[in-house]
């Protein structure tokens, strides 16, 4: 009796342990859920909104316009018409389109453009003037007064060019029995800071003008550059003689020097002079340049047939 007694006991602590338990483990369980779901119903804290960032204008750098054009070119050449208005000389002088470049140097007069002296159609970064001096003490005498001068008595010309180029005839075609549009000569300058410059010559035996002649050289396929669809009036001068300036690379179609791809910009003025027909080049091996393009104007500008 008193051992079944015991039993009882002994289960009975069993069941109020393992209800004990389940009660812990109940209270438990039911903490972690409720702090669980106070958890999700907490609000994060929404984030600053970013506020724009100013950031300074940049101003792009652009190229200075070219000059607009004088209201009138005066019709006659640059030296004439200085000399008409009272000055001992007149020149074309060129510079680049910066501030404080001018074409004319110190005590010199810039009366605009002249009939030997404008800017061709399409060409921009650079401005011409045609420079009066007044007399020889008060004038430099222009960029070209110290230059040297070459002289080609084969084909009748010179003109003035920069100390130190060297001029050379590495072309000479004697047979007369060529046709009129093979190049009787050539005469090269070393190179001159990857460009060259180079002056062609032909026979024009029955003295074509230059629409006539350049009208020849069109139909015997002698330009590097197609010219049915380009304008081929005179739109230079050179030694007084009416003259067609063009770039005549492939790439650069005809008004203005296109960039270096297989071929680089060539700027060819062709004119004639009684039975002779010339073409001065200033020929890239590189991208153009306006310093250089100035420097050759400047060497046009002395061109004179002997």
């Amino acid at each position: 009796m008193m051992a079944e007694e015991k039993e009882t006991k002994e289960n009975a602590n069993k069941w109020l342990v393992v209800v004990g338990l389940i009660m812990t483990g109940l209270l438990i369980g039911g903490g972690l859920v409720f702090a669980g779901y106070k958890l999700t119903q907490q609000k994060v804290p929404e984030a600053a909104p970013t506020l724009p960032v100013e950031r300074p204008e940049v101003e792009e750098a652009t190229p200075s316009p070219a000059p607009a054009a004088p209201v009138e070119t005066l019709p006659g050449n640059c030296d004439d018409e200085c000399v008409a208005q009272g000055f001992v000389s007149g020149y074309c002088g060129s510079a680049a389109v910066y501030p404080g470049e001018e074409p004319c140097e110190s005590g010199e007069t810039n009366i605009g453009w002249t009939k030997d002296c404008q800017i061709p159609e399409g060409l921009i970064g650079v401005q011409k003037g045609c420079c009066c001096v007044p007399d020889g003490e008060s004038a430099s005498g222009g960029p070209t007064a110290d230059w040297e001068i070459y002289t080609n008595t084969d084909y009748g010309y010179q003109f003035k060019h920069p100390a130190g180029w060297i001029f050379t005839a590495r072309m000479v075609a004697t047979d007369p029995s060529k046709p009129l549009y093979v190049i009787r000569q050539e005469v090269q300058s070393n190179n001159i800071d990857d460009y060259l410059v180079s002056v062609r010559a032909w026979d024009n035996p029955d003295g074509l003008s230059l629409a006539d002649w350049i009208q020849f050289m069109k139909d015997s396929n002698a330009f590097a550059t197609p010219t049915e669809d380009m304008d081929t009036t005179a739109n230079t001068e050179v030694g007084g003689e009416q003259a067609l300036q063009f770039w005549s690379d492939p790439l650069s179609g005809g008004q203005e020097p296109g960039e270096c791809f297989q071929a680089c910009p060539v700027l060819s003025v062709y004119f004639v002079h009684g039975d002779k027909a010339y073409a001065v080049e200033l020929n890239y091996m590189r991208e153009f340049d306006e310093d250089s393009f100035i420097l050759f104007s400047q060497i046009l500008s002395t061109f004179e047939f002997l």
